[in-house]
């Protein structure tokens, strides 16, 4: 029975792929110069070494879960006088 081994991507793959993933990374370009997310460098050099962009972003299932509950506390401590919403 053999493993399935992906090979690195060499040369101008790897240069393309990390274009593509910077601009992914990219929050808007003022005067021609991108500017990046905080932590670009480190969610770049993590999905470059293979891992997968779900495994370097900020909303674990702990942090969901976390979110969810203070919502819900929210609604019913407010009632129906204020609207309480999620998001970044």
């Amino acid at each position: 029975m053999g493993v399935a081994v992906a090979e690195k991507p060499k040369g101008k793959e790897k240069d393309e792929r990390r274009e593509r993933l910077l601009r992914l990374l990219t929050y808007e370009v003022v005067d021609g110069r991108p500017i990046y997310y905080r932590g670009y460098k480190k969610a770049l050099e993590l999905m470059l070494s293979g891992e997968q962009p779900e495994e370097s972003m900020g909303a674990s299932f702990w942090h969901s879960d976390l979110l969810a509950s203070l919502i819900w506390f929210l609604k019913n401590e407010l009632g129906s006088a204020y609207r309480v919403v999620g998001g970044e």
